[in-house]
C-alpha cells in the first residue's frame, strides 16, 4: 500500500480529494459503510495492485475516491443514476485539480 499512502501524503490534489471524501462521509445523513472512504481506498489499492504498470496510480486513486461520490439512499429514485452522477462530478472536479481532461473522459 506504500504507493497509495505515499501519493495521498505527497500529492495535494489527491489529499484534497481524500479530505472531500471524508467530508462527504461526515455529512451523510446515514453512514453507508459499503461506500465510505475505506471502501474507496480499498478500490484504489486493488486497482493499483492489479493494474500494475498499465495504469497511472494517481489517476486510479482519484477515480477511486470519486467513484461513489454521489451515493443516494438505496430506496431513492436517484439511485440508478448514482454512477453517472459520480462520473459527471469527476469530469468536472478532476480538471480543476490539475488532472488531464483527456484522462478524465
Amino acid at each position: 500500500m506504500s504507493t497509495l499512502t505515499d501519493l495521498l501524503a505527497t500529492d495535494a490534489a489527491l489529499a484534497t480529494l481524500l479530505a472531500e471524501a471524508h467530508a462527504r462521509d461526515a455529512a451523510a445523513a446515514t453512514r453507508d459503510l459499503t461506500h465510505d472512504v475505506a471502501h474507496a481506498l480499498r478500490v484504489a489499492h486493488w486497482t493499483i495492485r492489479l493494474g500494475g504498470e498499465a495504469i497511472d496510480p494517481r489517476e486510479a486513486i482519484a477515480a477511486a475516491l470519486l467513484h461513489d461520490a454521489v451515493n443516494p439512499p438505496k430506496d431513492s429514485p436517484e439511485r440508478p443514476f448514482a454512477s453517472t452522477r459520480s462520473a459527471e462530478l469527476a469530469a468536472t472536479r478532476l480538471p480543476l485539480l490539475g488532472f488531464d481532461p483527456d484522462a478524465v473522459t
